[in-house]
């Protein structure tokens, strides 16, 4: 059976109700004293002793055959037109596999 829900939406400071029309059953409400566990109290990091020691493995650790890297250029100058790109000093350079633009 389908509900009809509301609630209110903010943004940009303009407040406005919102319909959804939601396909199937409510779920059910949490216990009346739910066991919460791990709530508030401390959890030891898992990989606390790898990274504390140095010995956990990141993503610019991993080095892959064949592996390519890009690199970002951005204007340097806020809200400007750009009217040309010059890649061929770029296309020249080593190791250049291709050039988005």
């Amino acid at each position: 059976m389908a509900r009809l829900i509301k609630t209110k939406v903010e943004w940009e400071g303009m407040v406005r109700d919102e319909y959804a029309l939601v396909e199937g059953q409510a779920p059910a409400p949490y216990p009346p004293k739910p066991d919460f566990k791990t709530v508030g109290k401390n959890q030891p990091r898992l990989d606390g002793p790898e990274r504390v020691t140095g010995r956990a493995q990141y993503t610019l650790d991993v080095h892959l055959p064949g592996m390519l890297y890009a690199r970002v250029l951005r204007s340097p100058y806020p809200h400007a037109r750009i009217k040309k790109i010059d890649v061929s000093g770029a296309a020249t350079l080593p190791g250049v596999r291709g050039i988005v633009s």
